[in-house]
């Protein structure tokens, strides 16, 4: 009996849940013409971002093409960092388009260039929140889930009789400069939680420097240094180490651990190195060392750089997620191995043998940088070589240091 008065309560609990969104993921509510109102737009805002093409990879404002050009007073969007440094340029488009407003519009241009894409079907999927009940906001027209942008060619006969649903396509003859090419658009709406708060009201003032900021670093130090010890201790006593009949093993562990010291002292004079073998020297290790981890992240190289110099979507983060985890493991391993080497081998110089031995991997990367440049790319011309080369340098300096120091750590 009461275990079905607790799945009832249970259920009752969960119809009185009121879900939210992360920040910047908050939706945006759109109303009809005839219910617009200050926080519910009809009017949808369609841009357009920067041209490439996979011979370059310097990309192209919308607005240097010939274009149907949106209306230069509107806003402009602001742009993120990211955006930015990846070179987005998004500006207002001339496509209008009204919430469950269905209607056509076409421009012609007359510049006397031919393009033979002169039509662009918007696919609007939408939720209706017309009819749902909202006890916590005003009344929303809907919201918008997904927009499909497909560009098409259509041969318009006659300015004054569009037909976008014909299926022939724009015949190109010899003679440009007396051809007129009509612009249109189509939009089809398809009809296929709770506003977060709080945190707009206190966001500009919970990066302040808190009060007695050194003792609460001091307090966070310790914290850490004995949530370790506790960690190591526990796995150490499940693991059958820290046996119950020796009395004050567990405690003579976490003590040992908090108080973790250098177990030796350091020599005065450093000690003479003997001849090492080939192997152990610095150059033929690091090069060693650096196969292997390079080998866990070849396949996901691949489609990262097809991301970012093909112009292809990356979705696939949680398999990035698992091949990061295992280079942290393989450059672990090889520069340990490594380092257990050189010492053996009476080599007592082992700091920047081990991050040269893990860091060494961004070689590898670069190499492969230049192969993908070689036969994976068709960009042609000196100013987007140097471009790829100088964001490739980048980002293998970046993964040499994020690599060796890890491995330090």
């Amino acid at each position: 009996m009461h275990n079905y008065t607790f799945i009832i309560l249970l259920l009752l609990k969960a119809a009185l849940v009121n879900p939210f969104y992360l920040p910047g993921l908050t939706p945006v509510n759109f109303c009809p013409k005839e219910m617009e109102k200050p926080n519910c737009k009809s009017d949808i805002k369609v841009y357009v971002n920067r041209l490439n093409s996979k011979n370059t990879i310097l990309d192209y404002e919308y607005h240097d093409f010939d274009f149907c050009l949106g209306n230069e007073h509107d806003d402009t969007p602001v742009e993120n960092l990211g955006q930015v440094l990846f070179g987005e340029r998004i500006r207002p488009s001339p496509y209008k388009v009204i919430y469950v407003d269905v209607y056509r519009s076409s421009r012609k241009n007359g510049y006397g260039e031919v393009y033979l894409f002169n039509h662009v079907d918007f696919i609007i999927e939408y939720r209706d929140l017309s009819h749902d009940p909202n006890y916590f906001d005003d009344p929303v027209g809907g919201r918008i889930i997904s927009v499909k942008v497909v560009p098409s060619s259509l041969n318009h006969i006659k300015e004054d009789s569009l037909d976008c649903d014909n299926s022939e396509m724009l015949n190109l003859n010899d003679d440009f400069h007396d051809m007129k090419i009509i612009y249109t658009y189509s939009v089809k709406f398809l009809d296929d939680v709770q506003e977060e708060f709080g945190w707009k009201l206190v966001h500009g003032d919970v990066f302040r420097p808190p009060a007695c900021r050194l003792l609460l670093s001091v307090f966070l130090g310790s914290g850490a240094q004995i949530l370790c010890m506790v960690f190591v201790t526990l796995v150490l006593a499940c693991l059958g180490f820290l046996s119950p009949a020796r009395r004050g093993a567990l405690m003579t562990c976490g003590v040992a651990l908090y108080r973790w010291s250098y177990p030796v002292r350091t020599n005065q004079i450093p000690r003479q190195i003997p001849p090492q073998p080939f192997f152990s020297k610095p150059l033929p290790a690091t090069v060693m060392a650096g196969i292997l981890p390079f080998g866990s992240i070849y396949v996901q190289m691949f489609f990262m750089f097809n991301s970012l110099w093909a112009h292809l979507t990356y979705y696939m983060f949680g398999f990035l997620f698992v091949v990061y985890l295992i280079l942290l493991v393989t450059i672990s391993e090889t520069s340990i191995i490594l380092c257990y080497f050189q010492l053996c081998g009476e080599d007592y110089r082992w700091w920047w043998r081990a991050f040269f031995s893990s860091a060494f991997t961004a070689f590898y990367l670069l190499a492969y940088s230049v192969y993908f440049y070689l036969y994976k790319l068709t960009i042609v011309g000196v100013v987007s070589t140097v471009l790829y080369f100088s964001y490739c340098l980048i980002f293998v300096f970046i993964f040499f240091i994020m690599c060796g120091k890890y491995c330090c750590c």
